[in-house]
């Protein structure tokens, strides 16, 4: 009969070596616990419509899971659900970024995916295309968006400086003809004046005879009405002289005025053909595009 017998070492407990195995063991348990606690509250919150919230809860759960391949199904569902409450907050508030932060997400933990069960990188996988899927036909379609805002807002441009180019042209024809008139008035002072300069020659030279005076004679009985003829003659000439100073200042300003304008109005024209020059450029312009067919680039124009 064989007797085995245990010994104990001095100082040796057995509680503190099964207190140390437990303590070790339950520090994934407590991990894993933590982590679960934040997913399922992530969960809750996306279902309530808390996308900020509930990402922010599936990052928190996703860092305290603990490290090794046995928790990469909890990996999975924690970035599977941050891609989806991020997609669901961008068709809340439309912020293109919250889906390129998930596709970074999953670039990010690529390498988690890599070691999933095959029906779950699989799904990872398809989940990942599909986003960048999403991502490149949203941003086509705002590229579209934004060409064809940019092509009304040409096209509004140039309307405005071909009304801009009407009106300053009108406006520099009228000055012109304006400034004609005033030309014409100079013209007929100066003709006004020389008429007067004759007539007062013939009122005050003995020697010519009027042509245009009743009281010819040189007598005394005409002296009278002769200095009032001189008078009056002498104030037309005054208001010849005027009008041909009036006439000569206001239609070389009007002229100068009116010639501004016109150069003014077939700069605006000019820039109106400019401003329609580059919304046909926009508008012919390739974007890209994607269809079920694949990627590919779309011509947009009017043919």
């Amino acid at each position: 009969m064989a007797l085995t017998v245990l010994l104990a070492l001095p100082g040796y407990d057995a509680r503190a070596d099964d207190e140390f195995v437990d303590d070790d063991a339950s520090a994934g348990v407590s991990d894993m616990e933590q982590a679960q606690a934040r997913l399922d509250e992530a969960e809750q919150r996306a279902r309530g419509g808390e996308h900020d919230a509930a990402i922010a809860a599936y990052k928190a759960g996703l860092e305290a899971l603990p490290a090794g391949d046995g928790y990469a199904r909890a990996r999975a569902r924690a970035l599977l659900g941050i891609v989806d409450s991020q997609r669901a907050a961008f068709q809340r508030d439309g912020e293109l970024d919250r889906l390129h932060e998930a596709a970074r997400m999953l670039d990010q933990y690529i390498g988690a995916l890599e070691i999933f069960d095959d029906e779950g990188r699989l799904e990872a996988e398809q989940r990942r295309v599909q986003l960048q899927r999403e991502i490149a036909v949203i941003e086509a379609e705002r590229a579209r968006e934004a060409s064809a805002q940019a092509v009304a807002r040409k096209r509004l441009e140039a309307a405005k400086e071909r009304q801009r180019a009407t009106i300053l042209t009108f406006s520099g024809v009228g000055a012109v003809v304006l400034g004609a008139g005033g030309f014409g008035l100079m013209g007929w002072g100066l003709v006004r004046g020389q008429a007067i300069e004759i007539e007062l020659n013939e009122l005050t030279n003995p020697t010519v005879r009027p042509t245009v005076w009743i009281c010819a004679d040189w007598d005394a009985a005409c002296r009278g009405e002769r200095i009032e003829q001189n008078a009056a003659l002498l104030r037309s000439g005054d208001v010849a002289n005027a009008t041909v100073i009036v006439g000569a200042v206001t239609g070389a300003a009007l002229v100068a005025t009116g010639v501004a304008l016109l150069a003014l109005g077939s700069r605006a024209r000019g820039r109106s053909r400019a401003l329609d020059r580059a919304a046909e450029r926009l508008e012919l312009q390739p974007l890209p595009t994607l269809t079920s067919g694949g990627a590919g680039l779309v011509l947009l124009g009017r043919f």
